[in-house]
């Protein structure tokens, strides 16, 4: 493995995990929502945390895809 899928590896699993962590805050928001649907202060961060959690999907789509891109390169 050279050095360069390494660092890639490494990074998309980094993004992959800050992925994870902002769709579980996106979750844990949801369910306070739904229990309390009046708070607009929560119906807020929910919106906030959502943008968050796409910005954080996004980062990884784009790693994912330059690793796929490596891998699909002949050596």
């Amino acid at each position: 493995m050279t050095e360069r899928l390494k660092k890639l590896f490494k990074f998309c699993g980094e993004k992959l995990a800050r992925f994870q962590y902002e769709s579980i805050k996106t979750f844990n928001l949801m369910t306070l929502v739904a229990m309390f649907p009046a708070n607009r202060d929560m119906r807020t961060a929910l919106e906030l945390q959502k943008e968050r959690e796409d910005l954080a999907q996004s980062r990884y789509r784009e790693c994912s895809s330059d690793l796929l891109e490596h891998l699909e390169r002949p050596s």
